[in-house]
C-alpha cells in the first residue's frame, strides 16, 4: 500500500494493489478518514483486457492537470496503468490490446517518477520489467529490462538490457545522495 491524499481533506488516503493466481487483479483507494472504497479498477472492469495480479506499489504523478494525484501501478504480464486519482478512470494502459511474455514484456514492478524526458511537461516513469512468471526451475530466463516511460500515455521512451543479461525482479531505486552544493 501507499498513502497521498486522493479526496483533498488533508488526511492520506491508502492506494493498494491486489492479485490473486488466476483471480486476476485490481487496484483500490480507500479514504484515510473512514477506509471506505474511493474507487476500484479491476479485476474485470474490462472483460476483453482484464488486469494481471498488481505485483507493484502505487506512485503518484500529475498526468491530467488537476489538482488530485494520479496512480501509476504496474503488475504481472506487462501490466502498467496510469489512474485518474480522484474518480479511478484509467488515463493509460500499457498494450491494452495484449503484449504480455509472448511479446518480449513480463511483469512490470513498482516505478520511480523521474523528471521529464520528451518535453511534454509530465513527469516520466522508470521502471523495470522481467520476470517471466512461467518459467520453470531451471529454464533459461528472459532478460529484464530497465525502461524509461513516458508519464503522459505509457509510451517507452527508452530501454535497456540487464546489465549482466539476467532478469530482474527488483523495482528501481533512485539514489539522490548527499549532494554538498
Amino acid at each position: 500500500p501507499r498513502a497521498v491524499d486522493l479526496t483533498g481533506d488533508g488526511v492520506l488516503d491508502v492506494v493498494v494493489g491486489h492479485g490473486m493466481e488466476s483471480m486476476g487483479g485490481s487496484v483500490t483507494a480507500h479514504d484515510g478518514k473512514t477506509g471506505a472504497l474511493i474507487w476500484q479498477v479491476g479485476p474485470l472492469a474490462n472483460a476483453a483486457h482484464p488486469l494481471d495480479e498488481i505485483v507493484g506499489s502505487a506512485s503518484f504523478i500529475s498526468i491530467n492537470g488537476d489538482d488530485v494525484p494520479d496512480v501509476v501501478i504496474g503488475g504481472r504480464e506487462a501490466t502498467l496503468l496510469a489512474i485518474d486519482g480522484e474518480t479511478g478512470d484509467l488515463l493509460w494502459r500499457f498494450f491494452p490490446s495484449g503484449g504480455g511474455p509472448d511479446a518480449g514484456w513480463y511483469n512490470f514492478y513498482s516505478s520511480q517518477p523521474v523528471d521529464d524526458q520528451n518535453g511534454d511537461g509530465i513527469e516520466d516513469l522508470l521502471v523495470a520489467n522481467g520476470g517471466d512468471y512461467r518459467a520453470g526451475p531451471f529454464e533459461e530466463r528472459p532478460v529484464g529490462h530497465l525502461m524509461i516511460m513516458s508519464g503522459l500515455d505509457g509510451a517507452i521512451l527508452h530501454v535497456a538490457s540487464m546489465p549482466d543479461g539476467g532478469e530482474t525482479y527488483m523495482s528501481p531505486v533512485l539514489y539522490t545522495g548527499n549532494n554538498p552544493e
